[in-house]
This record gives C-alpha cells, sequence and structure tokens, in this order.
C-alpha cells in the first residue's frame, strides 16, 4: 500500500486548523497541525512534510520570513497560504511573492481548498 503524502497545517486558530487537516486528510493526505510559529519550525525541521499548508497570521509580521525559510530548506515543500479577515487581492499577491504556491482566502469554500490541495498533489506526486 502506498504511503500518503504528509501535509502540515499550521494555523493558531484551533477550529480552522482542524476543519484544514479533515479537508487535507479528505484529499488523501496523512495531516499534522501546529498552532505556533516555533511549533511550525520545529516540525518542519523534524518531518519531512509533502505540502504545508500555512495561515498568514500565524507567523504575523514574519510571513514572507516563514516561507522563505520552508522555501530555503533542503525538502522545499510547495506551500498553500491561507488569509484570514476578508482576504484581499494585494494579500494573495504579497503571499505569491513570497514563496507560496498557491493562496486560499478565508473564508473558504471548502470545495476552493479541496482544489487546490488536490492540484498540489497531483502536481507534487
Amino acid at each position: 500500500m502506498p504511503t500518503r503524502p504528509r501535509v502540515l497545517v499550521a494555523d493558531a486558530d484551533e477550529d480552522n486548523r482542524l476543519l484544514l487537516m479533515y479537508a487535507a486528510e479528505q484529499c488523501g493526505y496523512r495531516a499534522w497541525g501546529t498552532s505556533t510559529q516555533a511549533a511550525t519550525t520545529t516540525m518542519l525541521t523534524e518531518t519531512h512534510f509533502d505540502v504545508v499548508v500555512l495561515d498568514s497570521w500565524l507567523a504575523a509580521s514574519h510571513t514572507a520570513q516563514m516561507l522563505a525559510r520552508i522555501k530555503a530548506g533542503p525538502r522545499r515543500p510547495p506551500v498553500l497560504a491561507v488569509s484570514t479577515g476578508g482576504a484581499q487581492p494585494h494579500d494573495a499577491d504579497s503571499l505569491l511573492a513570497a514563496g507560496a504556491d498557491t493562496f486560499v482566502g478565508k473564508p473558504f469554500s471548502m470545495t476552493a481548498l479541496r482544489r487546490e490541495l488536490r492540484r498540489l498533489r497531483g502536481r507534487w506526486f
């Protein structure tokens, strides 16, 4: 039986994190969750993840640095960035410019989230 791809969901809000993990599992991923920037950094250092779902508010003003750190590592997993609070087009543009591979604004539809997770899975596996 093939190993399911691993996704790390980094979101400080527990309800959002659990919902994102649930959506990822529905798309065939094995999901792990973190709620702080420090925990996310530790998990990325200790465990191989095939995809990272990163809430832009988790790293606050350091989102670009967090994305750069993820992309500079030896594994360089694709990143699905999510942004809270009525995400504006400039949110997506700045996150994509900082290194995110794709973007979904919150509140998001499960359809849009699953579409992006499946797209990343098909693109990288």
